[in-house]
């Protein structure tokens, strides 16, 4: 269960310094927001729809993203160490260059869309 609402994470992104670490964020319908440079180190974001979310240089350092609709994201030099990618939706996801140092845990149907 979400610890913030939608309303609440959109006022973190664009009205403060984009600080969600840590956040139970599980399940919340969040598509299309914006977490360019976002701070979501160790946030639980386990079953959120995230679905066209740009994540261009977010923290996403051992952030839990199972179970997660990232279809269409924009994931460009985020950071992926650690990162929990199990039964995570893929599809259409861009990752340009990931910038990880560890291989984030994937498990998915769309393990390709990973890695590619």
């Amino acid at each position: 269960m979400a610890e913030i609402t939608r309303a609440e994470v959109y006022f973190i992104l664009n009205h403060s310094r984009k600080n969600l670490a840590g956040l139970n964020l599980s399940g919340l319908d969040l598509a299309g927001l914006d977490f360019r440079g976002a701070n979501l180190r160790a946030a639980d974001l386990s079953g959120c729809n995230l679905a066209r979310c740009n994540f261009y240089r977010a923290d996403l350092h051992r952030a839990n993203l199972s179970c997660a609709n990232m279809a269409n994201t924009i994931l460009d030099r985020a950071n992926l160490d650690d990162t929990i990618l199990r039964d995570t939706k893929l599809t259409g996801a861009h990752f340009g260059e990931p910038d990880f140092l560890t291989e984030p845990i994937v498990a998915s149907q769309d393990r390709a869309a990973a890695i590619a």
